[in-house]
């Protein structure tokens, strides 16, 4: 690790060159888009910057691996490493105003200065879209969170995207799980900030909707897991589910939760465990995925619109007359 820093520094200080070479420019009438000699830096800005970023990431991750971490160092590194991702204030890529070619980002330091100031952090996040697309399924299943004095029926998603297994605080409390210990993660997404959260580490208790499995595995507290998350709809394909006997417990064992809210997100940690290896390809498009648990649905679910719209060029093929919009068996 001590490499890594010592490699970064002189990676910094190469970079803090190159962009004071640059910001120069940029005070004068050069157009850097133009100028070879300018061009030639801000291609060398660029790679320092994403070897800047590649450094940051090996040293927070062998920092994250290592086994006598601490809450300061990981706060440190987390400070360290945001001081190279910045953000362009007219185009958003990920480089400081003076390495866009937009000549009017470049007029000079002091309007970038007051474009930076002006900045609304509270633009950076690292949630996906909120809202549900109802035409792409994701691997959801109701299954049974079991205590010492009652059981909890729940929505749960399989999401391999996540390295960790996650459960509300909801959940947690309502089952009266004791925590294990308190861990601090940093969560990224889509590159996005870095930013170290503490989470309550529990051991759950898990079974399928029916009781026949049962299985225990840690998972780390979450205020939300993510957006609504809409059922899974089978009006176009219930005969094909049948005849290969799957049974969606998101479909039918839904009225049994208390709501609809994904109470359980199960990572790649856990997910891989509870595969049974049956596999099924529908024909409408979707993948049939059977675990421990029970049955999921993945995929871009079967569209009506092919036929609606066939239904309306249907009814407009027809020349009508004036008189005929009066006569509805003439239509």
């Amino acid at each position: 690790m001590e490499a890594l820093k010592l490699k970064r520094k002189t990676v910094r200080s190469a970079f803090t060159r190159l962009f004071n070479h640059l910001d120069e420019s940029a005070k004068t009438e050069v157009n850097i888009a133009e100028d070879l000699d300018c061009l030639a830096t801000f291609q060398l800005l660029g790679e320092k910057n994403n070897e800047l970023l590649q450094l940051n990431e090996d040293i927070l991750n062998l920092l994250l691996m290592s086994e006598d971490i601490n809450e300061d160092d990981i706060e440190k590194e987390s400070r360290s490493a945001d001081e190279v991702q910045v953000n362009c204030g007219s185009c958003g890529q990920r480089h400081h105003a003076v390495m866009c070619l937009d000549k009017k980002t470049v007029e000079s330091s002091n309007s970038q200065e007051t474009t930076d100031s002006s900045i609304n952090f509270g633009q950076f996040n690292t949630l996906t879209n909120p809202t549900c697309s109802t035409s792409v399924f994701l691997q959801t299943l109701v299954l049974v969170l079991r205590g010492e004095t009652q059981d909890f029926a729940v929505r749960a998603l399989i999401d391999t995207g996540s390295q960790k297994s996650y459960i509300t605080k909801e959940a947690a409390k309502k089952m009266k799980y004791p925590a294990l210990k308190e861990r601090t993660l940093i969560h990224t997404l889509f590159g996005g900030m870095q930013n170290p959260q503490k989470h309550s580490e529990y051991k759950i208790f898990v079974s399928d909707f029916k009781k026949n499995y049962h299985c225990t595995f840690n998972a780390f507290d979450q205020d939300k897991i993510c957006a609504e998350i809409c059922q899974i709809q089978t009006l176009f394909w219930p005969k094909e589910l049948e005849h290969n006997r799957i049974h969606l417990t998101d479909q039918e064992c839904l009225p049994s939760c208390s709501s609809s809210t994904i109470h359980l997100l199960i990572g790649a940690d856990i997910a891989g465990k509870l595969m049974t290896g049956k596999i099924l390809n529908l024909t409408c498009g979707l993948t049939a995925i059977e675990t421990l648990l029970g049955w999921t649905l993945m995929g871009r679910a079967p569209s009506s619109s092919d036929s609606i719209s066939m239904t309306v060029t249907n009814l407009l093929i027809k020349d009508c007359n004036i008189s005929d919009l009066w006569k509805l068996e003439d239509i």
